[in-house]
């Protein structure tokens, strides 16, 4: 087979070494053409689709199993791709096999209901399968093929991976007659680009932007939600809203506590780096030059500001202090994500309150990142339904003699006959 041409092609390089780790060669279209033909293929075959239940929660499971025993291959592989620290790359993957069992169990115990219905009539609702479903992400996601119920080891056509970039590969899986739903994870600026996409499909679409998430501090504080994963995650904390009364004090403490971090900083590979290092030309700093004027960063237009308003997806927290509570939520509520949020306070019912106002399909109190696969993610209710739809099946149960009496619509007496 001859080389593909150097635009089919990208390399892949270790953030913080800068070497090189491999090629890969993209999709081009007409291997999109191929996949999605044959995952459809695959999925009016039934061979997935209509499998038992049972079936699929056992390939799960063991799925599961086999994921727990590569946990520490795949934390190096993924340290090295993305730099992230080994430490946090070993936590983080050894929880994937819990997503696995979460939905393993759910298809044995979901149930369907029997809807309330006029007449001598049986409408039990089910949830069947979507069909095609294409997700677009920088990684495999665990949860997205949990939730799909199509891992490995499963028939062919059922799961394939396409390398590629989303202006390429990308915009032909979404665009293709045959897919059924997207589900993209990607950031706000390009989000509206596949949606616009799939409209012309009639194809369900959801999407995991970028995140702004802020951290409204009312007593304590934890680094965790600010620097985890470099601040390289979702639901990173980078607004930080302080309350006036503790704002001195707590910058203080926040300011010794980046150094110790800082500190720490090194090869992502060693176990004791508490973040990994990057490659570049920048020099690192705690928190910039400081300003001259503290009248002028007190005048600062933070609703105009890229800092304020944009994911900047690395380790860069922005302080905002407020004086009261509406105050706190108003500036809390003023971006345009809705992903995450913190509460940190001793006032639990303060917190309850705070929580019931922010505009964010997450929200933490006292803690951070914290979720689990029964917890909807993202503000996204049912997950489980999200790669399904409601099917009815209405089965008459009247008698013969009955039905003809009262459903004969076109008979000669058609008084009083039942219509819909």
């Amino acid at each position: 087979m001859p080389p593909l041409p150097r635009s089919l092609r990208f390399a892949v390089t270790n953030p913080a070494t800068g070497l090189h780790i491999c090629t890969i060669d993209a999709a081009d279209s007409d291997d999109v053409e191929r996949t999605v033909v044959d995952a459809h293929a695959a999925f009016e075959s039934g061979v997935w689709s209509r499998a038992p239940t049972l079936h699929r929660s056992k390939v799960l499971t063991r799925l599961a199993r086999a994921l727990e025993e590569r946990v520490s291959a795949f934390a190096e592989l993924e340290t090295l791709q993305t730099g992230r620290v080994i430490r946090e790359m070993r936590v983080q993957l050894s929880r994937l096999p819990e997503w696995l069992d979460y939905y393993a169990a759910l298809l044995r115990t979901h149930q369907s209901f029997v809807a309330p219905t006029q007449g001598n009539l049986l409408n039990y609702v089910q949830r069947v399968p979507l069909g095609v479903v294409v997700q677009i992400t920088a990684t495999m996601s665990t949860r997205q093929v949990s939730l799909g119920s199509a891992p490995t080891p499963v028939p062919s056509g059922v799961l394939s991976v396409l390398p590629g970039p989303g202006a390429t590969t990308g915009k032909d899986l979404v665009s293709h007659p045959l897919v059924r739903k997207v589900d993209i994870t990607v950031t706000n600026m390009v989000s509206n680009i596949p949606e616009y996409i799939v409209g012309g499909n009639l194809a369900a679409f959801t999407a995991e932007l970028g995140g702004k998430v802020r951290q409204r501090i009312g007593g304590q504080w934890s680094s965790f939600c600010f620097f985890v994963a470099s601040g390289q995650t979702c639901v990173s904390g980078t607004r930080l809203l302080v309350q006036s009364g503790i704002y001195d004090g707590f910058v203080s403490q926040f300011l010794e506590k980046v150094k110790s971090i800082t500190k720490r900083m090194g090869d992502p590979m060693n176990p004791k780096s508490t973040m990994g290092s990057k490659r570049g030309s920048g020099t690192v700093l705690t928190g910039g030059e400081p300003l001259k004027d503290r009248a002028t960063f007190d005048r600062f237009d933070f609703s105009r500001d890229s800092l304020w308003k944009e994911e900047v997806f690395g380790p860069v927290v922005v302080l905002k202090k407020f004086e009261t509570e509406k105050e706190g939520v108003e500036l809390a509520n003023h971006s345009q994500y809705g992903l995450g949020a913190g509460i940190w306070t001793q006032n639990l019912s303060r917190a309850h309150q705070v929580a019931a106002q922010l505009q964010s399909g997450l929200v933490w109190v006292n803690t951070h990142h914290r979720n689990d696969p029964s917890s909807p993610w993202g503000g996204m209710k049912k997950a489980f339904e999200a790669y399904s739809q409601s099917k009815s099946t209405i089965v008459n149960t009247a008698p013969v003699e009955e039905t003809l009496e009262h459903d004969d619509w076109f008979g000669d007496d058609a008084e009083d006959k039942r219509y819909g």
